[in-house]
C-alpha cells in the first residue's frame, strides 16, 4: 500500500484549499476580476460547509429544492457529523484493533491530539503514521482490517473534512518535517520513503496557496540548507527527498526565461539538483552554448541520467562532443561513472555500434586500471552490432582486467556456444 487511500484524501483535501487559495492571490499577484474574487469566496464558503465538521443546524441543503423532494435530507439519509472535537489520546496502535471503523476514529483521535499539540506532537505523529500506513506490521494489518483500496475509499469523506478544518496545522507538521530535514535530519532516519514524499512531492507546491511571504521564505531557507548540506551527512532517506525538494523550490519561485536559466546555470554557483532542473528549461541551441567544463563536466557525474538525455536533444558540435567525451572516459576511470552510464552516453550521442564507438572505447581503455578498464570492454560487448572476437581478444591480451570481468568474458563465450 505505497500510497493509501487515507493519505490521498489528505492530499485532495489540500488540493482544494491550494487551488482556491492560488486564484483569488494567497499565492501572488492574480488576473481574477472582483466579481470572480468573490464567486470564489462564496464557493470556499460553501466546500467549508460540505467538508467541515459542522452541527445538526447545518444539515439542511442550502441550495435549490431537487424536483420531488425535501431541501433537509430525512433522518437517516446521512451518516452523523464528525465530532466537533475529538478525545484526547497520546497513543495510537493498529495492532490493538480488530474493527476498521474504531480503528480509523481512533487514528483521527490520536491525529487531532498530536496536530493540537504543535512542533511537540509532530515527530511523533509522523512516526504513528509511518508504523500504521508504510511499515510492517502495520501495513498488513490495516489492509486485511479495511479489506483492500476498494474498500479504503469509504474513508475518503471524514478525512476529507477533518484536513480541510486543519490546513492550518498540517501546514504547521509540513514546516516541521522541513526543519528538522535542514537541522536534525538523523530523528527522520527510521522513516519510509513514500511518508516523506506526501509532503515534499505533493504539499510543497502547495504551500505558496496555504502560507504567506514570510512563512514561504522560512521554507525556502529550509529547503537550501537541505540541499546545501552534504548528501553523506543525510540519512538515504533524506538523501531521496533532494530532487522534489528542488522541484518544489522551483515552484515557489517566480518563472524564469530561458536566458535567465543559461546565465544562471553559466555562474555556476548552483546545486546539482537546482543545475538539472535549469538544464531541462533550455533549448537545445542554449544547451550546446553551455560551458562544457564549469557546467556540463561536473553535472555529468552528479546526475548523469537526466544531463545525458538533456544533451541527446541538444545540437551538440563535434569539439563539444570530444570535450564531454573527456569527462565521461575521466568519470568512468575514476570509477565515478558506471559501465551502464558509459553505454547511455554512447547511445545518446548516435554511437550504439561498436564501429561508431570504437575510437572512444579505444581511448577509455588506453587510460584505464585494471579496475575501470572493464567497464569499456563490457559497454564495447554491449554495442549493437557488437566487434568481432578477434577485437575482444586483441583487448584481452593488451589491458589488465580484474578477475570479475574476465568471468564474465567466459560465460558469455559460454552462452554462445
Amino acid at each position: 500500500m505505497s500510497k493509501p487511500g487515507l493519505l490521498i484524501a489528505l492530499l485532495a483535501a489540500l488540493g482544494v484549499g491550494w487551488l482556491i487559495g492560488s486564484m483569488t492571490g494567497a499565492g501572488g499577484g492574480s488576473d481574477m476580476t472582483h466579481d470572480e474574487v468573490a464567486g470564489l469566496q462564496e464557493e470556499v464558503a460553501r466546500l467549508r460547509l460540505a467538508l467541515g465538521e459542522r452541527g445538526p443546524s447545518l444539515r439542511a441543503s442550502t441550495g435549490p429544492a431537487i424536483k420531488g423532494r425535501e431541501t433537509a435530507a430525512e433522518p437517516g439519509e446521512m451518516l452523523p457529523p464528525p465530532p466537533a472535537t475529538y478525545a484526547k489520546t497520546d497513543a495510537f496502535d493498529i495492532t490493538k484493533h480488530v474493527d476498521a471503523d474504531i480503528a480509523f476514529q481512533a487514528l483521527l483521535a490520536y491525529a487531532a491530539t498530536m496536530l493540537d499539540k504543535g512542533v511537540d506532537g509532530h515527530l511523533a505523529l509522523l512516526h504513528t503514521l509511518d508504523r500504521t500506513l508504510f511499515d510492517k506490521p502495520g501495513e498488513k494489518i490495516v489492509d486485511e482490517l479495511v479489506g483492500g483500496e476498494d474498500q479504503m475509499m469509504r474513508y475518503t469523506y471524514p478525512v476529507l473534512r477533518f484536513a480541510m478544518n486543519r490546513e492550518d496545522q498540517v501546514a504547521d507538521l509540513t514546516e516541521t518535517l522541513f526543519k528538522t530535514m535542514a537541522e536534525d535530519p538523523e530523528q527522520l532516519k527510521e522513516l519510509d520513503g513514500d511518508l516523506f514524499e506526501l509532503f515534499t512531492e505533493s504539499i510543497a507546491p502547495m504551500l505558496p496557496g496555504m502560507v504567506g511571504p514570510k512563512r514561504m521564505d522560512r521554507f525556502r531557507g529550509y529547503a537550501r540548507a537541505i540541499l546545501d548540506s552534504d548528501p553523506a551527512t543525510q540519512p538515504g532517506v533524506v538523501q531521496r527527498q533532494r530532487r522534489d525538494i528542488q522541484k518544489a523550490m522551483e515552484s515557489w519561485a517566480p518563472r524564469m526565461t530561458k536566458e535567465e536559466a543559461f546565465q544562471r546555470l553559466q555562474q555556476g554557483d548552483v546545486s546539482p539538483e537546482e543545475a538539472t532542473a535549469l538544464l531541462r528549461r533550455l533549448d537545445p541551441l542554449d544547451v550546446a552554448r553551455l560551458d562544457v567544463d564549469g557546467v556540463l563536466g561536473p553535472l555529468l557525474e552528479k546526475d548523469p541520467w537526466t544531463v545525458i538525455s538533456v544533451l541527446g536533444r541538444a545540437k551538440l558540435d563535434a569539439s563539444t562532443i570530444e570535450a564531454l567525451d573527456t569527462r565521461v572516459i575521466q568519470g568512468a576511470v575514476g570509477v565515478k561513472l558506471k559501465q551502464s552510464v558509459v553505454h547511455y552516453w554512447l547511445r545518446y550521442t548516435g554511437r550504439g555500434s561498436f564501429d561508431r564507438a570504437r575510437p572512444f572505447l579505444e581511448r577509455g581503455l588506453q587510460q584505464s586500471s585494471k579496475q575501470s578498464s572493464g567497464t569499456f570492454l563490457l559497454t564495447a560487448l554491449a554495442c549493437k552490432p557488437g566487434p568481432d572476437e578477434s577485437w575482444v581478444q586483441w583487448a584481452e591480451e593488451r589491458f589488465e582486467l580484474s578477475e570479475e570481468v574476465r568471468v564474465a568474458l567466459i560465460r558469455m563465450r559460454e552462452q554462445k556456444k
